[in-house]
């Protein structure tokens, strides 16, 4: 994997733009299922929030996962993927 951290202000820069080949095509990938979460390539974007700005619920969740997991944890992840059966422009939630 690679992995570039770039801080930028959405205000100032609201478009991501990126180009991708994949040569190795994972028939069992599958964006819908979890045992499917296998991609030959993936972007994930993380974003800031304040934490007071979310509701109480997804403030504790946020809260024990950082204390569980990361204290680094974003507060919302936004990940494009190389699916193989899922068409172009295909969202959906996460199945974690």
């Amino acid at each position: 994997g690679l992995r570039y951290a770039l801080r930028a202000d959405p205000a100032e820069y609201p478009l991501l733009r990126w180009r991708w080949k994949v040569s190795n095509i994972l028939q069992r990938g599958d964006v819908f299922r979890k045992e499917g979460d296998d991609y030959p390539a993936r972007i994930y974007v993380m974003f800031d929030y304040p934490l007071e700005r979310l509701p109480f619920a997804e403030r504790m969740k946020l809260r024990m996962a950082r204390a569980l997991y990361d204290p680094g944890l974003p507060a919302a992840t936004l990940c494009y993927v190389w699916d193989s059966r899922a068409p172009a422009g295909t969202i959906t939630p996460s199945t974690y």
